[in-house]
Parts: structure tokens; sequence; C-alpha cells
């Protein structure tokens, strides 16, 4: 997603056996609406494991960064 399609980043939290919550970071609404068209053939067979390996995804909340403190690799 970083290499395509413009993502920040994204973190994978456990919140409980098989409970997992997940969240990305995108420069701008307009790239984060359009996710998904830059990726290359090859990513939609993991892409579709990932998908159906979920009971359920779905967006809790649209923020924006006000200041972004997390340590840099």
């Amino acid at each position: 997603m970083q290499k395509y399609e413009g993502s920040l980043g994204s973190r994978l939290h456990k919140q409980k056996d098989l409970h997992y919550i997940a969240y990305a970071q995108w420069p701008s609404k307009e790239i984060f609406e359009n996710l998904g068209k830059k990726l290359p053939e090859s990513t939609s067979e993991i892409r579709k494991k990932m998908k159906d390996s979920c009971e359920e995804i779905k967006i809790l909340h649209h923020l924006g960064v006000i200041e972004d403190l997390l340590k840099k690799n």
C-alpha cells in the first residue's frame, strides 16, 4: 500500500484472541477514497485472502492528524 498507493503506513493491534484492530494513515482523503486502483494484479489474491479471513471490515472513524509523535524508523 505504501509503495503503490501512497499510504503513510498502518498498524495492527490485538484486542483479544481472534479480535484485531487495524488502522492506516493516508496523506489525503482523495488518495484514501481511490485506493486499490494502483495495486499490481499480483496482489489481488493476497487482498482476497485477507478480506476472507475477516468476519467484518468497517471504517470506524475518519480522523485528521494534528501531531504525529510516533518514532520514525
